[in-house]
Order: C-alpha cells, then sequence, then structure tokens
C-alpha cells in the first residue's frame, strides 16, 4: 500500500481484467499507482511484479511441474533461448516475456473529451481536435527562467516551444509533477519512463480522491475504487504523450482557482482521472507539498507573466439551444438585448473594443464541419483554419481586427451546431490570445428547450 516512500506509475486496466506488471516502484516523493486488487504485493523495490492471483498461480504450478518433469537445466535453457521448452503448455512465455506484453492494452485511441476541446491561440496552427492524438502535450517540458514567490515555490517557466507557464514542481529520480497555470488554463503535468497499462476512456471524471482498500485474512489489498474528496465539475483535455509511459497532461478549462483548490485538496492522496464508462479505469497522481497557501502566488504569477486574470469568470447557457460556454466577467461587462428568436447571447467589453457572441442552431441542412465552414462562413483574411470531423476554428484579421469562430458539431447530421465567435483589435493579440483560447475551450453543449439528438 501507498506508504509516501515509493512512487509508482501506471494506469488501471479495465475491470475483471488480469494485469501484469502494473507499476515499478522507486523510492521518491512523487507517484501515481495502480489500486492493488490482490494482497500478494512483491517487494517492487527489487524491480518485481505485482501480478493478479488467478494469473499467477496457473504459471508458477506449470512451471513447477516442469521443472520436475523435463529438469531444471533444460527449463533454464529453452526460457533463455525463447524456445518451447518440452511439453511446456505456455509455450515461449515466461515471466520476462509476461512483464513486457501481458498488460492490459490500451483500449483507448483518443483520450480528449468531446465536450472539453483544448484549444490554442486563434492566430496559432493548433487547434486541437475533440480528442487529442497520442503524442499530445500542449503545456510541454518546462525550464525555469525565473523565481516569483520563493517562499511558496512559484517559478515561471517556458517550453521548448516557447510557451510560458507559472508552476509549482514536485520532483523525484525519474518523476516530475509541474501544477500551474498557462494561457490553456491551470494544469498539471506528469512526466514519468514508468510504464502505463490502460488509458482513462473520455469522458472523465476528474477529483481529489482516496483510495479505498479492503481487508482480506491477514493482508490488505486496494479495490481500484476511490472515495471523492474534492471534484471538480469544470470541462478538463485530458492528453497523454506517449501511450507506453504513466506521462500525462490535464488542463481545465474553466475556473483555474477550482481546479487548483481541488489539486490542493488531493495532498497526501491523489488526483484521479476516471473515466465515467469504467470507473476502475484510471490515472492517478499522488499530490504530496502543493498546499492551498500557493494558490494566490500562483495566480498573481499568471496574472504578470501571462496575461491572464484573477477575475472571476462566468458561464453562460442558452435556454434555447444549450449552447455553453464560460467568459470573463470583468471584460464582457456589457450584455446586449438578446434576439426575439433566443438563439444566443452578444456581449461587448464596456469600451465596444471586443465582442463575444455565443449562439445555437439547428443543423438543418445536416452539414459536416468542412461544408458548413465552405458554404456559410466569411473566410476573407483568413490566415489559419482546422476542420475535424466534430468541429472547425478558423481565424484570421480583417481591416484591423481578428476574428475568431468555432463551432462543434453533435454526432446527429442533423442535431444542434454549437458555435462561439470573438473580434477584437489586432493590437490587443498578446493580451486576448489567452482569454480567448480559455473561451473556445469550454464551448459545449447543455440542456436546453430544445432536444438535442
Amino acid at each position: 500500500m501507498w506508504s509516501g516512500e515509493y512512487v509508482c506509475i501506471s494506469s488501471h486496466a479495465e475491470p475483471g481484467t488480469p494485469t501484469v506488471d502494473p507499476c515499478q516502484c522507486r523510492p521518491m516523493p512523487i507517484r501515481t499507482e495502480v489500486p492493488r486488487r490482490h494482497d500478494e504485493a512483491i517487494n517492487a523495490d527489487l524491480g518485481r511484479s505485482r501480478m493478479s492471483r488467478h494469473r499467477i498461480a496457473p504459471i508458477l504450478m506449470a512451471s513447477v511441474v516442469l521443472f520436475i518433469a523435463a529438469g531444471v537445466a533444460t527449463v533454464r535453457t529453452a526460457s533463455a533461448q525463447g524456445i518451447r521448452a518440452p511439453d511446456d503448455p505456455f509455450g515461449d512465455i515466461d515471466l520476462n516475456s509476461l512483464r513486457k506484453n501481458g498488460r492490459s492494452k490500451d483500449r483507448t485511441p483518443d483520450i480528449t473529451q468531446p465536450d472539453a476541446l483544448p484549444a490554442m491561440p486563434p492566430s496559432s496552427k493548433a487547434d486541437d481536435e475533440a480528442r487529442a492524438p497520442e503524442g499530445s502535450d500542449p503545456i510541454g517540458a518546462l525550464t525555469r527562467v525565473s523565481t516569483f514567490d520563493r517562499a511558496k515555490r512559484i517559478d515561471v517557466g517556458k517550453s521548448s516551444a516557447g510557451k510560458v507557464a507559472c508552476y509549482f514542481r514536485e520532483q523525484g529520480d525519474s518523476h516530475l509533477l509541474d501544477i500551474g497555470i498557462a494561457g490553456d488554463g491551470a494544469f498539471i503535468r506528469l512526466e514519468t519512463p514508468e510504464p502505463r497499462d490502460a488509458t482513462p476512456t473520455p469522458p472523465v471524471r476528474v477529483f481529489a480522491g482516496k483510495e479505498v482498500t479492503r481487508r482480506s485474512g491477514d493482508g490488505e489489498f486496494a479495490t481500484g475504487e476511490f472515495t471523492v474528496l474534492k471534484p471538480f465539475d469544470g470541462p478538463v483535455a485530458y492528453h497523454v504523450p506517449k501511450r507506453d509511459t504513466g506521462s500525462f497532461t490535464l488542463i481545465a478549462g474553466a475556473d483555474a482557482n477550482a481546479f487548483l483548490e481541488m489539486v490542493a485538496h488531493a495532498r497526501t492522496q491523489f488526483v484521479v482521472v476516471q473515466s465515467k464508462a469504467s470507473p476502475k479505469t484510471t490515472n492517478v497522481v499522488a499530490v504530496y507539498a502543493f498546499k492551498p497557501d500557493a494558490i494566490p502566488a500562483l495566480l498573481s504569477c499568471a496574472e504578470k507573466h501571462i496575461g491572464t486574470t484573477t477575475e472571476p469568470w462566468a458561464s453562460y447557457t442558452n435556454a434555447r439551444f444549450g449552447t455553453t460556454a464560460d467568459y470573463p466577467i470583468a471584460l464582457f461587462s456589457i450584455r446586449e438585448r438578446a434576439p426575439e428568436n433566443g438563439d444566443g447571447q452578444t456581449f461587448r467589453s464596456g469600451d465596444g473594443r471586443v465582442q463575444l457572441s455565443i449562439y445555437g442552431q439547428h443543423n438543418a441542412t445536416a452539414d459536416t464541419p468542412k461544408s458548413y465552414l465552405e458554404n456559410f462562413v466569411d473566410r476573407r483574411g483568413a490566415s489559419y483554419q482546422r476542420v475535424t470531423k466534430q468541429f472547425y476554428a478558423i481565424s484570421g484579421k480583417r481591416d484591423g481586427r481578428i476574428f475568431y469562430q468555432r463551432c462543434n458539431f453533435s454526432a446527429d447530421p442533423q442535431g444542434i451546431i454549437d458555435c462561439l465567435n470573438v473580434t477584437y483589435p489586432a493590437e490587443d493579440e498578446i493580451t486576448l490570445n489567452p482569454i480567448v483560447t480559455r473561451m473556445s475551450r469550454s464551448l459545449r453543449s447543455g440542456r436546453g428547450a430544445e432536444p438535442r439528438r
């Protein structure tokens, strides 16, 4: 069980799936772990595996029979050569091959929630798809460039791609956990070479959780379940840079303060990323040092170095279509009169320079994102556009103003289209791009009077 002295990086297999070599442990202060389903934990410091009892028992019993029948030397030679030993019912399978190949296969080619799409700044060339591909890491490895608050351990860092972030770091011998804020939003980023066994399938839940254990005889084992200590209810984007390691990045689509409070609440416990469809399929990371008193320093750092604001945000949900998005209240202080058909809402800044529209509509002509973009969207001045099966995004400059539009499409060809439009002066691009990114990522479907199909 977790003792605070070991770091394990892995993820849970599907319920009922035998798991071989779910994690390797080493002494260090940061960890994610597969909750143990059985009480036969072998000392992971010595590099051994924890396996399900019903798989180890037959293998060991068969091995004993083989050793007796064929001789110790013969079996060792066959195993070392990777060939079939005489009368060996397992063929060329040995413990090393089980460690390498025996894990449940990753069933999840796509790993980001469809309703929490990780957008990049409008002028960039990377609006993330609804389901992020393998290799996606919007934050990236951060190198410290300055210290913002030494007492609270808040640094300013930059990635190789030039992305700036304010972060708090927990680090072990081979594991690094960054908790911070970038232009994309609040995030946690775990980097580790340890293997993963499965990836939570979207949609996912994110919460601070405590591992549930059960006693069995003289031992105690984990059930693969977690008690929710503090949930995060906002949209999240979940990224797995490499499918063969336990590394992952989790970005909050809205309310950085609430997300960071959830992470701080997980101190001495876990942040849990859990598949809603398969609750025992999770990625977890242990949090050791991050405390609530570091959050104000992180927010202040982000406001100064990234252009984010600590002003409160609100969510707008259209009563007719259910189209929902988040926006900063102080920036969009003026709400214009809603149209008579009730399809959306337009907001603008106090000086009228920045305008935001959030609206929904029926896909009456059964358009795809591609056909809708080609047939109905004004693309004059566009310098960037991206089209996927779930959404399109387009950005550019007209008459000295930047425009950005994103529309998400439902799975039903004649369902509802959820859209967000933003326009603002080109000279405000550096300040407003992170805000537009966050608003775009928050665009999602909700419940309205019009039924969704």
